[in-house]
């Protein structure tokens, strides 16, 4: 049966070849777990969401909740859907309750609740970004299955027309819109579980040291986990859209409430210009830049083990080149800051974000480009497609869309002021 909701092949790959989650077990607070029991839970997550969420989510589109007499009216089946949530224990799963009972303290020190809020923030803003994961996944997963089973029109050399037609699949561009989505959704939903793997660390690693580093480094990719897939992962929903044709566009297939739905992710929670205010304005120099040190580190190791794979060579050379001329264009933009040149320097923060969110999501990618050339050399015949198609999409992002973004570095090393000297009264 094919999924409709996300890829457990991919979960699996994401968790314990590229993010090695049962290495956790070493570590206090998971040392009751071992991978039956984290399979376990992904189960009972996704029976309770095919079950119970999934069959009333275009109902409860239609019949949207309205108020009455003062009281909050939904569909019906919210009800047993929310309780089977409650009721499997997913409220409290990242909570520890060592006596068995909830106490509430002051949390942190008195008149320091701002900063505490912000942290707070962040940790909505990344569950903002896995949302806009999580919808952006089901329309490419949906479109997938249509673009497979949709017969239309011919490949171009052939002339006969009295042979059948193909599925939509098998046509050039419909694959490349395709291959744009899972290009998108599966590099966002590998920068997700990143940042989830870090929020752990930063309450589990053994030392005050890793556990500080762990979080300098959540802090600074925070704008990205929140802004890069609610803008990404909604062009993969507008593709899919388009694969469907005219059907797309209407609410007898589920893409365009997909669309619709996402279309709030780039907002709530810190639009994209504020996220790009606060990655170029804050978190690049925050604690003196200790964040953006470990990422380039980062991404410089991932670059090196992918050197062991000559396939890999087209792939890392864009992405190398995107982090030189990159960290360039950073220096001097924090140059300008520190000398007070605020309102230039950050005028074009958004084209900012963008470059660097494509260099967080191209090392991704080659992060699992090197685990996919490590899992073809083990030889198991029933992955190999799966493992070619990793290598597919890393060629896509890195060959494709990674070069691109040269062309907005040029515009912020000219610190073009194009946007920024438009006047009110031109408009």
């Amino acid at each position: 049966m094919s999924e409709t909701l996300l890829s457990s092949r991919n979960l699996a790959f994401e968790l314990y070849e590229v993010l090695d989650a049962e290495g956790l077990t070493q570590r206090e607070r998971f040392a009751e777990h071992n991978r039956e029991t984290f399979d376990a839970a992904i189960g009972t997550a996704r029976s309770i969401a095919e079950k119970y969420f999934a069959p009333h989510n275009r109902k409860n589109d239609e019949n949207e909740p309205r108020y009455e007499d003062g009281q909050a009216i939904l569909i019906p089946e919210v009800k047993p859907a929310v309780d089977a949530f409650l009721e499997a224990g997913f409220l409290n799963a990242a909570r520890s309750f060592d006596n068995g009972e909830c106490v509430g303290y002051l949390v942190g020190k008195p008149h320091h609740g701002l900063s505490y809020m912000f942290q707070m923030m962040n940790e909505a803003r990344i569950g903002v970004g896995m949302g806009a994961v999580m919808l952006g996944y089901a329309g490419y997963l949906y479109s997938l299955e249509y673009a497979r089973e949709r017969p239309q029109g011919r490949v171009p050399d052939s002339k006969d027309p009295t042979t059948a037609p193909v599925a939509i699949i098998q046509h050039a561009d419909v694959r490349r819109m395709l291959l744009t989505q899972k290009a998108y959704v599966e590099g966002a939903f590998d920068l997700g579980l990143y940042a989830a793997r870090l929020f752990d660390d930063t309450t589990t690693l053994e030392s005050e040291a890793e556990r500080r580093r762990a979080h300098e480094l959540l802090d600074l990719l925070t704008p990205i986990v929140k802004s890069w897939p609610s803008e990404f992962c909604l062009k993969a929903n507008e593709l899919a859209i388009q694969i469907l044709g005219g059907h797309g566009y209407t609410r007898e297939y589920p893409v365009e409430q997909y669309y619709r739905d996402n279309r709030l992710n780039p907002i709530h929670e810190g639009t994209h210009g504020i996220q790009s205010l606060d990655l170029l304005g804050r978190k690049l120099a925050q604690n003196g830049g200790a964040g953006l040190k470990q990422l380039i580190r980062l991404v410089a190791d991932t670059s090196e083990r992918a050197q062991a794979y000559e396939s890999l060579t087209p792939l890392r050379q864009p992405l190398e080149a995107l982090v030189a001329r990159l960290q360039t264009v950073t220096l001097g933009l924090l140059t300008d800051l520190a000398q007070g040149k605020v309102n230039s320097s950050l005028a074009n923060s958004a084209l900012y974000l963008k470059v660097f969110g494509h260099m967080v999501i191209g090392w991704r990618w080659l992060e699992q480009a090197i685990r996919a050339e490590e899992g073809l050399a083990k030889g198991n015949a029933t992955d190999t497609d799966f493992y070619k198609g990793k290598l597919q999409a890393a060629r896509y992002f890195l060959t494709w869309e990674v070069p691109g973004c040269q062309h907005e570095l040029a515009l912020l090393e000219a610190r073009d002021d194009t946007c920024l000297g438009m006047r009110e009264e031109w408009f």
